[in-house]
């Protein structure tokens, strides 16, 4: 019997297996740790464990809490060996930590992965993609990039296609450059599941038919959550322009359905600006 240990940022995991019928068969105690201060309420783990050699098939997997009762968690491939068996496997799952506190879950290979109360609904097509955590609904354009082509938030329409929002990026000489300017070279569901999904954008900002910089946004939603995690990354790297970019500012802007006047980010007391008559 092999044990190892591994620090994952936070997430503290200790493997055991032994072999059942040929196959490995795996324990692996993982600590999920909350080093911020912050209470945190079905708070989202996400986090790779390493898998034996010989260990074939992620349907196996079961993810049990400190009392032993099965969480619903999101199993898929990291990586893979020759033969096709999987040599990591990343996880998705949720978790009450107190703040600068711990939980404790078991990873077997014992089965009966529990289905989320809540789990994602996506719908893909030709036109656009369309994600359901619950509370949040939203859809991303095929055809153009304009961040979020539409939103709904407890039933309600909060973001509609005729509202503006698109990445802004304004150069040297107050050159203004939008992600509408060109439709997306590619959006696809780079990650898909109950419990998370990730869809990638890829385009290129283009204007008077120059072009310019090039964008990668990932937009992340997460179960039963009403909010999304977007990351963006702005390249100089268009294969067929050399140049330098002069960037003096880089901004999201949007506009909510119930109107308003738009605040700026100093004017907000906890480190974010709302539109007057949204949720907030």
């Amino acid at each position: 019997m092999n044990t190892r240990a591994l620090l994952l940022g936070g997430l503290l995991a200790f493997m055991t297996r032994g072999v059942i019928g040929g196959e490995p068969s795996i324990s692996v105690k993982i600590e999920v740790q909350e080093p911020a201060g912050a209470e945190r309420k079905a708070g989202h783990v996400t986090s790779g464990i390493p898998l034996p050699e010989g260990f074939r098939s992620l349907d196996k997997l079961v993810l049990k809490d400190a009392k032993g009762q099965p969480v619903p968690c999101q199993f898929a491939p990291l990586g893979k060996r020759a033969g096709g068996e999987p040599y990591w496997a990343l996880l998705d799952f949720q978790s009450d930590v107190p703040a600068r506190g711990k939980a404790e879950f078991l990873l077997e290979s014992s089965g009966g992965n529990p289905a989320p109360a809540r789990p994602l609904k996506i719908a893909d097509d030709k036109q656009s993609i369309t994600v359901d955590t619950g509370p949040l609904k939203f859809r991303v354009s095929r055809t153009k990039f304009n961040f979020l082509d539409a939103a709904w938030l407890d039933g309600e329409k909060v973001l509609e296609r005729k509202d503006a929002s698109f990445w802004i990026v304004e150069g040297a000489k107050d050159n203004r450059l939008d992600s509408l300017g060109a439709p997306p070279y590619k959006v696809e569901l780079e990650y898909a599941g109950p419990m998370r999904a990730c869809i990638r954008v890829d385009g290129t900002y283009v204007k008077e038919n120059l072009y310019y910089l090039e964008y990668t946004c990932r937009i992340e939603a997460f179960a039963g959550k009403p909010f999304l995690a977007v990351s963006w990354k702005l390249r100089n790297s268009h294969p067929e322009w050399a140049f330098n970019a002069y960037i003096k500012d880089v901004a999201l802007e949007t506009a909510l359905t119930g109107g308003g006047e738009v605040l700026n980010p100093a004017d907000a007391r906890a480190g974010w600006a709302a539109v007057a008559g949204d949720k907030a």
